[in-house]
């Protein structure tokens, strides 16, 4: 059973750890992708055509659109 991979560089204002510029992290998800992981998750706001670079990249690993709103989420 293989087990599937997915990577993620989240900044720190949707509750990740990074704290480069967020071209140096955009460049940096560039180079993950390189990898092929199966998912990549990526933040809802990043532009449309960003992710289409990304899927040219590795068009085998999943984009995952993920959003974090750490206020108003329900406890359950």
């Amino acid at each position: 059973n293989q087990k599937k991979i997915l990577l993620t560089l989240r900044k720190t204002e949707q509750g990740g750890v990074y704290k480069g510029s967020e071209s140096e992290r955009l460049k940096l998800i560039e180079q993950l992708i390189t990898l092929k992981p199966d998912y990549l998750d990526i933040e809802h706001d990043v532009p449309l055509a960003y992710c289409q670079k990304l899927k040219a990249i590795s068009p085998q690993t999943q984009l995952v659109c993920s959003y974090h709103n750490f206020i108003d989420t329900p406890k359950n």
